[in-house]
């Protein structure tokens, strides 16, 4: 069985090992929230923020991320 979530990037850099990014996170095809990561600094990689537009999306996607963080799972799932 296929999970239904999936990710969509709507902004890469150009350059660098870890490059800032944005994109959407989809549950089936509706738009449950927004994530970035901003430019590397100082060799410091920054974490993924996100925004959820509900909490029910949120405890949903938390629900299916299960041991890992949310952050790890967006990570994984772009």
């Amino acid at each position: 069985m296929q999970h239904p979530y999936t990710t969509k990037l709507t902004y890469k850099a150009k350059k660098g090992t870890w490059p800032a990014l944005r994109g959407e996170l989809y549950e089936k095809d509706v738009l449950i929230g927004t994530f970035e990561r901003k430019s590397v600094v100082d060799n410091i990689i920054p974490p993924i923020t996100y925004k959820f537009r509900s909490d029910a999306s949120l405890a949903r996607f938390d629900d299916f991320s299960d041991s890992l963080s949310i952050e790890e799972t967006i990570e994984a799932l772009i």
